[in-house]
């Protein structure tokens, strides 16, 4: 019996082993990724709303969500590792893991509604230059057609 509680023990270390492992360059890269969105922040300052801006945000929250699938990945394996080798869901060390899984994957849940919100006002904020094409010069000369240009505009919001 004390044996079998070594071999298990055992488990639960080279698991949570592999795990620590596999965050320690994770949770630096999404470190990384933090800051780049600070950047990026910080440099479209008022313009936090303009395409340039939006595709930045949106190109950064895709790394973050890469990375935070690696973690949960990571966390399935250990989960799967201590299962295999006989550890019960109800051990403290498997419930740890199956947390930071939860946890892993609630993050991933709302960094895939930033990318949706994203994704929903680059679509908002683009313009429907073939709308626009139909008035009658490429630079309106007259307030008519100044306003042709903006009912097109304002219809594309």
């Amino acid at each position: 019996m004390a044996k079998e509680e070594q071999i298990k023990s055992q488990i639960i270390l080279e698991g949570e082993k592999e795990y620590r492992s596999a965050c320690k360059g994770i949770n630096t890269s999404l470190r990384e990724i933090g800051s780049e969105m600070k950047l990026a922040t910080a440099e479209f300052g008022d313009n936090a709303e303009s395409i340039d801006a939006l595709t930045r945000k949106q190109d950064i929250l895709k790394k973050s969500l890469e990375e935070q699938a690696k973690k949960a990945k990571a966390a399935e394996d250990a989960l799967k590792k201590m299962r295999d080798g006989g550890i019960e869901p109800t051990n403290p060390a498997y419930q740890k893991m199956q947390t930071a899984l939860n946890n892993t994957k609630a993050d991933m849940v709302k960094i895939q509604k930033e990318i949706d919100d994203t994704s929903e006002k680059l679509k908002k904020s683009k313009i429907d230059w073939e709308s626009v094409g139909g008035c009658n010069a490429p630079m309106p000369d007259d307030s008519a057609d100044m306003l042709c240009v903006r009912g097109h505009l304002g219809q594309s919001e």
